[in-house]
């Protein structure tokens, strides 16, 4: 006779953490199947996912500096992660709309970045509600995921982490305004997630020399820091 395995089913509401070194039942779904399913997914099921996007439909946003040029004071958006709550960005998109070169080597491009030790809220920016991956679910976001900053941010922000970035570079001979440039799209799907412990914000720029307008959708995992110390 096969041994029997009891485990605790657990994928919502009753999934629950202990302290460091505590002896638990293994977890598995409600009908006692044992999944490996990444961890990722895993809290997305726990209710833990959140997602939001900047460009409405087919309309993209401006944002940025002034005429949409790349500016550390005006990012195009901000995820501002207060103290006690981690986050994991674990796919940023975006995609950037370049006009007709003004130049030769007209540059644009897309960065994604972290912002270590400030949440920040620019009250000048417009605030969209994040919504949760586990559709129907209202348990809302802690963090501040804001667009269109109008002004400058108070205290300019650093780009203490690099976390991916795309640039195009207009080169042709003949008359720059008559000519288009290459794909401007960046995906940043880790294959290891960078946790943004709050305070904290996650940056998105988009610009260049030129005035670039576009989409970005972010989405990410949302928990109590206390579940990583």
């Amino acid at each position: 006779m096969y041994p029997t395995i009891k485990v605790k089913g657990a994928q919502t509401s009753s999934v629950t953490r202990t302290s460091e070194g505590t002896e638990r039942l293994v977890r598995a779904f409600r009908d006692g199947t044992l999944t490996t399913a990444q961890w990722i997914q895993a809290l997305i099921f726990e209710g833990l996912g959140y997602t939001s996007f900047e460009g409405a439909f087919s309309t993209p946003a401006v944002g940025g500096g002034v005429a949409a040029i790349i500016d550390i004071d005006r990012p195009n958006v901000t995820v501002g992660v207060p103290d006690g709550t981690t986050i994991l960005p674990f796919r940023i998109h975006g995609q950037a709309l370049t006009p007709l070169l003004a130049t030769d080597a007209d540059e644009s491009e897309i960065l994604f970045g972290v912002h270590v030790g400030t949440k920040i809220t620019v009250v000048s920016a417009s605030e969209v509600k994040p919504r949760n991956l586990l559709t129907g679910l209202q348990q809302g976001s802690v963090c501040d995921f804001e667009i269109t900053h109008a002004t400058n941010i108070t205290t300019a922000p650093t780009v203490d982490i690099e976390l991916d970035r795309a640039i195009v570079v207009g080169e042709l001979a003949g008359t720059p305004a008559n000519a288009l440039w290459g794909k401007l799209d960046l995906l940043y799907e880790p294959l290891y997630v960078t946790p943004i412990k709050g305070p904290g914000t996650l940056l998105v720029y988009r610009g260049g020399t030129v005035a670039t307008t576009g989409f970005t959708q972010v989405y990410w995992i949302e928990f109590p820091s206390s579940f990583l110390n």
